[in-house]
């Protein structure tokens, strides 16, 4: 299995559940380029299970993280009027998140 290392600081958290009861945590991390003038990069990542709901509960907007994990790509189609578009969507199946600082 390939896994991808992502640093970045988390911008927002949201915490949902299956029917199962199962925990699926999302977060959105702000990602820095690899090149200065190149813009900055919104990553999902999508934590499951009871590891997901404590990382949920324990992290707040503004901590600086590390991500390890599966990268995915999505493929989106959107209308727009008459107009089609397929768009794609990175995101991360988190396997292990780190907290590196808090905000203040």
């Amino acid at each position: 299995m390939n896994t991808c290392t992502f640093q970045g600081i988390l911008l927002e958290r949201s915490l949902r559940y299956t029917q199962e009861r199962r925990a699926i945590a999302e977060f959105v991390v702000e990602i820095n380029p690899l090149m200065e003038e190149d813009p900055k990069e919104n990553l999902k990542a999508i934590y499951w299970g009871e590891n997901g709901e404590q990382a949920h509960n324990a992290l707040q907007a503004g901590d600086q993280l590390v991500l390890q994990g599966q990268l995915r790509i999505n493929k989106v189609t959107h209308r727009l009027g008459n107009e089609e578009y397929v768009e794609q969507q990175a995101s991360v199946i988190v396997e292990k998140i780190n907290r590196i600082q808090s905000p203040g």
